[in-house]
């Protein structure tokens, strides 16, 4: 089983600057939890337009067992 309130996930600029971060409702584990209240990490189902640029996507699970548990 996959557990979606365990992830979370932020795109950010060339400049480290948060451009939209998801949340975690998850209170398990000791792994990063994000900063805000977005929308949920996992599933997510939105059309994303930024500027020209680039960006960096980076992908926490609160748990610690990985994206997809033990699978």
């Amino acid at each position: 089983t996959d557990w979606p309130d365990e992830v979370w996930w932020e795109i950010k600029d060339s400049n480290g600057a948060i451009m939209i971060q998801t949340s975690c409702t998850s209170t398990a584990g000791s792994g990063p939890k994000p900063s805000n209240d977005g929308e949920d990490g996992a599933p997510y189902d939105r059309t994303l337009w930024f500027p020209e640029g680039t960006y960096t996507v980076d992908m926490y699970d609160s748990f610690g067992d990985g994206w997809h548990a033990w699978q």
